[in-house]
């Protein structure tokens, strides 16, 4: 994390605190009795890049992170979080809280989301892809405040939790 320069905390807090909303909203969504749950272990390269606007600096950093994935698919819905040490990023197929409209590219053979909404601070894009195939996870969100913008990527390598389920 970047040391307090010129109110970076604040704006990497306000930041992190949208993303800790979307994805307790994505997460608390009520989808009924699903169909298909899927739970699989990541690991994940992950980047993040902020850019301030106050003084026109950019900031990166780089890091390997575990995470949990979980897929909830009933009937056209489907919701897929990503969690870390900390929320990283959530999808679903609902306009919900903050999300405004979305887009569902998903096939029998790779789950693919992509949301965009407004949070209270600015605007945010979304976008998960694995494939069902090799277990590959790919992910982006893009923010956007007065104060800057805020850009994470990331990709790893999936395996089921539950390997009695046939469907991955």
């Amino acid at each position: 994390m970047p040391q307090d320069i010129g109110g970076k905390i604040s704006f990497l807090n306000v930041f992190k605190a949208g993303l800790f909303l979307a994805a307790l909203s994505i997460a608390t969504l009520s989808f009924g009795i699903s169909t298909l749950e899927v739970k699989l272990k990541c690991q994940l390269e992950i980047e993040e890049e902020y850019f301030f606007r106050r003084n026109a600096e950019t900031v990166r950093e780089k890091r390997t992170e575990s995470a949990i994935v979980q897929i909830t698919e009933r009937e056209r819905d489907l919701l897929i979080t990503v969690d870390g040490t900390e929320p990283i990023i959530g999808a679903a197929t609902r306009i919900i809280s903050y999300i405004t409209s979305y887009t569902n590219l998903s096939t029998s053979n790779a789950w693919d989301i992509n949301n965009e909404g407004m949070l209270d601070s600015g605007k945010i894009r979304n976008a998960i892809r694995i494939d069902r195939n090799t277990g590959v996870l790919t992910f982006s969100s893009n923010s956007e405040t007065r104060s800057g913008l805020r850009r994470i990527t990331g990709a790893g390598d999936c395996t089921k939790v539950d390997t009695a389920k046939r469907k991955f």
